[in-house]
């Protein structure tokens, strides 16, 4: 069994103009426990090359490059190589809530829920 309980997927298509701050909000967070899974689909402007410059070096940190397959494809390809127990989708877009991955994570050492709904997100 793997030692990661959250998997936050982040589904991104020409996001260049919000992925840095994106990413920024997870890996100020990121734990042993987390892992994050970033597939950028299809994009033709400059969020590639902006992912690979911001996760170098970076560990439980994971990116796929895939043709354009629509959200629920990018959603999928990540859902496909998670690790997690638990799953979180963050839009490439969006930003998460401060202490999101701290709160997510007390409630399931606490409750081990089935299925956790947390939308904080600015």
């Amino acid at each position: 069994m793997s030692d990661i309980t959250l998997s936050i997927i982040i589904p991104c298509y020409n996001v260049e103009s919000y992925i840095k701050e994106c990413l920024d909000s997870v890996f100020i967070q990121l734990d042993v426990k987390t892992e994050v899974i970033i597939v950028n689909d299809g994009s033709t402007d400059c969020t590639k090359n902006i992912i690979k410059s911001l996760c170098a070096g970076k560990k439980n940190i994971k990116v796929i490059n895939q043709l354009n397959a629509g959200l629920s494809g990018a959603r999928n390809a990540g859902l496909k190589i998670a690790q997690g127990e638990y799953i979180a989708f963050l839009d490439g877009d969006d930003v998460l809530f401060p202490e999101y991955i701290n709160e997510v994570s007390n409630a399931i050492l606490e409750f081990r829920p089935t299925l956790l709904n947390k939308s904080n997100f600015c």
